[in-house]
């Protein structure tokens, strides 16, 4: 299949904090580094950056995004090799930055660091302000990350409704955390009831996983574990490939 079917600038949102955004951009991330893509992480979150602590990084970030566009260094400068092969990140600025929330500045950047990589995926921050859809008209493809409880079904049906005033092309959902028990006790909505709520068309399911949890403590790659197996299927289905989703 064709790489990059839904295209190669992913943003990555969710309406409301705690879906687990951050963590399904360093992981999928990870699987599309994996399939030999060059892959491009942006946190896009400033004054609450987390990804360089994820990936293990933060003695290496001496310059950030909000560098870049106050012309304080050049691109590249900024830009940090992972101890991932093929993944690489631009941080956020520890504080405020006017220009993230700057849609033709965003696409600028993001025009330029196409012609270097394969994938760049950026990590906003939570919620619906300006800093979280000023990337929408330059992403190929917006992803909604939420869970299946109800107050994020409907933050992400509300994110969604403003990324397409705000000119996004394609979203599709991840329903991430997802806690099988607790819907079979019918303590959750069913996954088709989150769905469906949600209005956005599904690309995968991942299932609460401890592993994660450790992963991103340590900043180690995920290798083992349900979730991991998810985050490489929707990997796949990124790039066109058909992959059923697993049962839960």
């Amino acid at each position: 299949m064709q790489m990059g079917q839904l295209g190669r600038i992913l943003l990555v949102a969710s309406g409301k904090g705690g879906a687990g955004k951050s963590t399904f951009s360093v992981n999928c991330g990870t699987e599309l580094s994996r399939r030999g893509r060059k892959v491009l992480l942006i946190d896009g979150d400033a004054g609450l950056r987390s990804l360089d602590l994820m990936l293990a990084v933060s003695d290496k970030a001496l310059f950030d995004i909000g560098d870049i566009f106050a012309s304080r260094c050049e691109t590249e400068k900024a830009i940090i090799q992972t101890n991932r092969p093929n993944l690489f990140l631009l941080p956020a600025p520890q504080s405020n930055c006017e220009y993230l929330a700057d849609s033709e500045a965003v696409g600028r950047l993001c025009s330029e660091l196409a012609r270097t990589f394969d994938y760049i995926i950026i990590d906003s921050p939570a919620g619906v302000g300006d800093y979280v859809t000023a990337p929408a008209p330059v992403a190929d493809c917006v992803i909604v990350v939420a869970n299946t409880e109800p107050v994020s079904i409907r933050s992400a049906e509300r994110l969604a409704q403003i990324m397409r005033m705000k000119g996004a092309k394609n979203l599709r959902l991840v329903l991430n955390r997802v806690d099988a028990k607790l819907i079979r006790k019918n303590n959750l909505p069913d996954l088709d009831a989150a769905i469906d709520g949600t209005t956005v068309q599904l690309i995968g399911i991942v299932p609460e996983d401890k592993r994660v949890t450790a992963a991103t403590a340590t900043g180690e790659p995920l290798t083992k574990g349900r979730a991991a197996t998810a985050f490489k299927n929707i990997a796949a289905r990124l790039e066109g490939e058909y992959v059923p989703l697993m049962k839960l």
